[in-house]
């Protein structure tokens, strides 16, 4: 029900792309491989996950997998081998998920071989597989556990998920079960949550759906009054699952008809995700800006090393080269045209400034990504000092990765953790520069394009099609210049300074494609943008061409 009722929904809503994305994941739900669909929705230049109507279906397909595995292993295994395979089995995926919680984010969080051994916890103790002590241990240890229980999701570690903070709730959990602790169940509070929790899948199933259509329809964010509405609209429409369908569904026999019902209603959806799909290619303009632009070529996205592959490159022996992270893969198209020819060095986040890295280690970007990120810059400087056909070096970045947090410095001839700063940004840069010219090149830097916090594409993807959105004057997309300059203000006082000081030339993009308090965002019809901060293949070209970027750059790099 509440599959369909989503599926009848999304037209008004999503554009093309996200609409082909939500029949994936329609028909992952039916499938019971969400999970997986998601994980291959994930990515740089992905619509942002608060967006997927049905991304909360993930962990229903996790349970799913995990509850016709384990009864398939169970009758193919000896009774005696049962005890021992589950703690294998927990084992393994315990270790698979905190070692790679870091670096494949994506994979671990979604997948159940990286999550299996939350759910093997339960199966543990249910085998009694547990040590003989735990009882008594438990007993010990009951509020302490509910302590972690409650606290750990306002305060957690901020080390990736699921890794550290994962573990320590789901031993709290197990603590909690099996001690049995007679006031856990009987005081008010119980009571009260017992009562939630009758209805608690209905309740699932329907709050993330309201939610993320409502974050597709308010473009720069939902005021307090839509978050408090929907909060209050997601109680009763949920009870009136819970009692109208979901209760006489459980007490329904088995039977012929009940069989013939669900067949009936997996075929409807399947036909409706089909037809969706259809619909979503057939109104997709924007192809070209829905898969995000990686610059010359996907393979273009560099991992510790640069390699000058041929791909990524316009001519044998470029004069140019462009470095940097997306902001500069963004700027390749405008480039190419270049008839000295342009070389892409790039890695997204990851700016061209020799010996600093952003770190965040709850995120993505932790101590291997960063020591990745020095080496693949450092092997930048090894290509050019070789590449004597190279001229100008053209830089571009975000930049704001590097005002503040967590960072990995080049201390002297080792990596050091530290946290960044304008004042260390603004160093990075000047002895890249230094860097730079002392092996005879030209430097040039352009800085990132306006944007102000929602996705461009999107939004003008919805105005072409007649999409609902709120928040914002919806029919021209247009960035408010005032807003931009709020957002980057740190970034454009690091230009400002680079600029005053005259340590490279800079091109700033926001005094070319902003006046009278806006920034445009398309071209005639065609949209410059690929998301909220990158220009599309399109977008770039045009780009390229009126404020004739490569003449400009070449000329005026020093």
């Amino acid at each position: 029900m509440v599959l369909l009722i989503t599926a009848a929904l999304v037209p008004a809503v999503l554009t093309p792309k996200d609409m082909r994305d939500f029949a994936a994941q329609l028909l992952g739900a039916i499938t019971f491989t969400s999970n997986v669909v998601l994980w291959t929705q994930t990515g740089y230049f992905a619509a942002p996950a608060v967006t997927k109507p049905l991304l909360h279906m993930w962990s229903l397909s996790l349970e799913e997998q995990y509850y016709l595995l384990v009864p398939i292993a169970m009758v193919l295994l000896p009774r005696k081998w049962w005890k021992s395979t589950v703690w294998t089995v927990f084992a393994i995926s315990l270790a698979l998920c905190l070692a790679f919680s870091a670096s494949k984010p994506g994979a671990t969080f979604f997948l159940l071989p990286t999550r299996a051994w939350e759910l093997l916890l339960g199966c543990l103790a249910a085998l009694g597989a547990l040590p003989s002590s735990m009882p008594a241990f438990a007993r010990r240890a009951t509020w302490p556990a509910v302590a972690v229980i409650v606290l750990l999701p306002v305060f957690p570690c901020g080390l990736p998920h699921p890794g550290v903070d994962a573990l320590a709730v789901c031993m709290a959990t197990l603590v909690v079960l099996c001690a049995a602790h007679p006031h856990l169940g009987v005081n008010p509070i119980s009571r009260a949550l017992a009562r939630l929790g009758d209805m608690s899948y209905s309740l699932y199933l329907v709050h993330w759906p309201l939610g993320a259509l409502a974050a597709s329809v308010w473009l720069t964010g939902q005021p307090q009054e839509a978050r408090w509405a929907l909060l209050a609209a997601t109680f009763p429409a949920s009870w009136l699952l819970y009692r109208y369908v979901e209760m006489p569904a459980r007490k329904a026999p088995a039977s012929r008809r009940i069989l013939l019902l669900l067949a009936a209603g997996t075929a409807v959806l399947v036909v409706v995700a089909l037809a969706l799909y259809q619909a979503g290619s057939r109104d997709a303009k924007l192809d070209e800006a829905g898969g995000g632009n990686l610059g010359l070529a996907d393979t273009c996205e560099y991992a510790d090393a640069f390699s000058n592959r041929r791909e990524c490159r316009t001519s044998e022996s470029p004069r140019m080269m462009l470095w940097g992270d997306s902001q500069a893969m963004h700027l390749a198209d405008g480039l190419a045209g270049f008839e000295g020819g342009v070389v892409q060095a790039t890695k997204t986040t990851c700016g061209p400034l020799l010996g600093l890295s952003a770190l965040r280690e709850q995120a993505r970007y932790d101590q291997t990504w960063a020591r990745g990120c020095v080496s693949f810059n450092d092997s930048v400087l090894d290509h050019l000092k070789t590449a004597s056909h190279i001229e100008v070096v053209v830089l571009s970045s975000w930049f704001s990765q590097y005002l503040e947090g967590g960072a990995l410095i080049r201390d002297g001839a080792g990596l050091v953790d530290g946290t960044t700063n304008p004042g260390r940004a603004f160093k990075a840069l000047q002895s890249t520069a230094v860097a730079l010219r002392s092996i005879g090149k030209r430097v040039i830097l352009v800085g990132p394009a306006p944007s102000s916090g929602f996705d461009v594409a999107r939004c003008l993807d919805a105005a072409r099609l007649g999409k609902v959105r709120l928040g914002m004057d919806s029919a021209t997309c247009e960035i408010s210049e005032e807003k931009f300059k709020e957002n980057f203000s740190g970034v454009l006082r690091l230009l400002d300074r680079i600029e005053r000081e005259n340590v490279v030339p800079v091109i700033r993009l926001d005094r070319s494609l902003c006046s009278a308090g806006k920034c445009v965002v398309q071209e005639g019809q065609t949209p410059l943008y690929v998301d909220g901060g990158h220009f599309s293949h399109a977008g770039s070209r045009i780009v390229g061409t009126k404020l004739q970027l490569a003449t400009r750059a070449f000329a005026q790099a020093r």
